[in-house]
C-alpha cells in the first residue's frame, strides 16, 4: 500500500499502523475521529463524494426570471437617474444663461444711475386705520386730491393702499403728481384695474425730485363704467386741512384723515428691487427736437372754458372738464365750430400740442377736432375758418374727422419757438352741418410741448 504520509489532499495527517517497530523514544501520533470527519465535511462536494462514498445533495435550480426582473429594475432605475441629472444639468444651464442676462442688465443699469444714487429711504408712512373708514371711486367720480406731507427734494416713490378692487375690461385708474406752485404735471401713471390689487401699490417716478421745495399733489381720476370700481384705505388724522383729502375741484375735506400713503426717497429704479407691485410713470414722447410733451394738470383743464359764445350759442355749458375721462368737452354747433381757450400757467412756453380724440355717443354724426397754439383768440379763429396761415410761431393741427367708432388724435407743432408765449385753443365741428345732437366731442389726453 502507497504511503500518504503527508498528503495535502486529505487536509489531516494519515493514521499509521502500528507495526510494532516503533524505535525507543519514538512517540505515534494518531488523530481523533471526529477531526476526520470535520476534514470530511470541508471537503469540495466531489472529492469528499469520493472519499466517503455517500453521494452529495444537488443544490437548487437557478432562478433566472428573477435575475432578469432584478437587472430590468436596475437598468430602469440607472436609466431614470441618468435622465433627472440631464434635467438638472439644462436646468442649471438655463439658470447660469438667467444670471448672465441679469448680470448683463445690472451692468447696464448701474451706467445710468447718476453719480451717488442712494436705495429708497421711507420719509412719511400714513398706515390704513381700520375706524377712518376708506374712500370710494366709481363710476363717473369727480375724484380725490391729497397734498402730500413731505418736501418734494428727492421724492421718488409713493406707495398708496387699496381696500378693495372691483376691474372690468377697460376700467383704468388715471393718477397725477402735480407741483402746486407752477401747475405742472411732474409724473402721470395710466393704471388699468387689473393690474392692481388690495393692498400697496408703489408709483414710482421717472426719476427723484431735485431742485426748489415744492408742494406736491396727488390726484386721482376713475374711468370706468357701473361695474368697477376702487376704494382707497385712509390713514390717521389730520390736523392741518392742507393734508386732508379732498374733492379736486371745490377743494372742501371729504374726509378729517389722509389717504394711506407712503413716500419713498432715494433712487427709483431700487424700487423694483424692494416691492414686487410696481406701477411705472407713463412715457411722454418727444416732440422735436430738444422738446417734450407734458401733460396738462387736471386744475388746468378744468379752467377750459367756451371763448366764442358771440358766435355760436347753446343752452347749456358747451366746455367742460370730464374727470372721468381726463378730458375737456367741446360741444360742436349745428353750424360754425365752438372755440375752446385753455389757459396756462404764467410760465408755460408751448412749442407743440398733443391731444387724442373721441365722440362719446354712438348716435352722433360725425365731429371734426381741431387744435391752435396761436397768440391770441383773434389769431385762432382766423386759422380755424381758413382766412389765414398760422405765423412761424404759431401752429395749427388741421382738421380732423371723428366718428364714435374710431377715435382719432392730432398734433401741433410750431417751427420756431416765439418771443411772447402761445395760446392753446382747441375746436369742435359737424363734418355736415345739421344735426349736432349727441355729439359728445371731447379732447383726451391733453399734452403740451416745452423747450427743456
Amino acid at each position: 500500500m502507497a504511503n500518504h504520509d503527508g498528503d495535502e489532499r486529505f487536509g489531516a495527517p494519515v493514521l499509521e499502523r502500528d507495526t510494532g517497530n516503533r524505535q525507543p523514544g519514538s512517540r505515534r501520533e494518531s488523530a481523533p475521529l471526529a477531526s476526520i470527519e470535520l476534514d470530511l465535511a470541508k471537503m469540495p462536494a466531489a472529492e469528499a463524494e469520493e472519499h466517503s462514498g455517500v453521494p452529495a445533495s444537488p443544490g437548487p435550480a437557478p432562478d433566472y426570471a428573477r435575475d432578469i426582473a432584478r437587472f430590468t429594475q436596475l437598468r430602469e432605475e440607472v436609466c431614470h437617474s441618468a435622465r433627472r441629472q440631464v434635467d438638472t444639468l439644462r436646468i442649471l444651464t438655463a439658470y447660469r444663461r438667467i444670471n448672465d442676462e441679469l448680470q448683463n442688465c445690472f451692468l447696464a443699469l448701474e451706467k445710468r444711475l447718476p453719480a451717488g444714487s442712494t436705495a429708497l429711504d421711507l420719509v412719511f408712512s400714513d398706515e390704513p386705520v381700520p375706524s377712518a373708514g376708506k374712500l370710494g371711486l366709481g363710476w363717473r367720480s369727480d375724484g380725490v386730491a391729497q397734498i402730500l406731507p413731505v418736501a418734494s427734494t428727492g421724492v421718488s416713490g409713493i406707495e398708496i393702499n387699496f381696500s378693495e378692487v372691483v376691474a372690468n375690461a377697460g376700467a383704468v385708474l388715471h393718477v397725477h403728481l402735480l407741483s402746486l406752485e407752477d401747475e405742472q404735471v411732474i409724473d402721470r401713471w395710466t393704471i388699468p384695474l387689473e393690474r392692481l390689487s388690495p393692498g400697496w401699490a408703489m408709483l414710482t417716478l421717472t426719476r427723484p425730485l431735485d431742485g426748489p421745495s415744492r408742494l406736491l399733489d396727488l390726484r386721482l381720476d376713475f374711468e370706468s363704467h357701473e361695474d368697477a370700481s376702487v376704494a382707497l384705505h385712509l390713514g390717521a388724522h389730520q390736523r392741518v386741512g392742507l393734508f386732508q383729502v379732498r374733492h379736486p375741484v371745490s377743494e372742501r375735506a371729504l374726509r378729517s384723515n389722509g389717504l394711506a400713503v407712503q413716500i419713498w426717497c432715494g433712487d427709483p429704479y431700487f424700487a423694483h428691487v424692494v416691492h414686487s407691485n410696481i406701477l411705472v410713470a407713463d412715457a411722454r414722447p418727444d416732440a422735436t427736437a430738444g422738446a417734450t410733451f407734458s401733460p396738462l394738470s387736471p386744475t388746468v383743464l378744468a379752467r377750459a372754458a367756451h371763448v366764442n359764445p358771440e358766435a355760436v350759442g347753446f343752452d347749456f355749458v358747451p366746455v367742460s372738464r370730464v374727470p372721468y375721462r381726463v378730458a375737456v368737452s367741446c360741444h360742436p354747433p349745428a353750424t360754425g365750430f365752438t372755440l375752446a381757450g385753455v389757459p396756462l400757467p404764467p410760465n408755460a412756453h408751448p412749442v407743440g400740442l398733443s391731444v387724442d380724440l373721441e365722440v362719446g355717443n354712438e348716435k352722433s354724426k360725425p365731429v371734426e377736432f381741431a387744435a391752435v397754439l396761436a397768440l391770441d383768440q383773434e389769431r385762432a379763429g382766423e386759422i380755424l375758418a381758413g382766412r389765414s396761415e398760422p405765423l412761424p410761431s404759431e401752429a395749427f393741427s388741421g382738421w380732423v374727422t371723428v366718428t364714435p367708432e374710431a377715435r382719432g388724435a392730432l398734433r401741433a407743432v410750431t417751427p420756431v419757438s416765439a418771443k411772447r408765449p402761445v395760446k392753446v385753443f382747441l375746436a369742435t365741428r359737424m363734418l355736415h352741418p345739421g344735426q349736432n345732437s349727441f355729439a359728445w366731442a371731447r379732447f383726451r389726453n391733453i399734452a403740451i410741448a416745452t423747450l427743456r
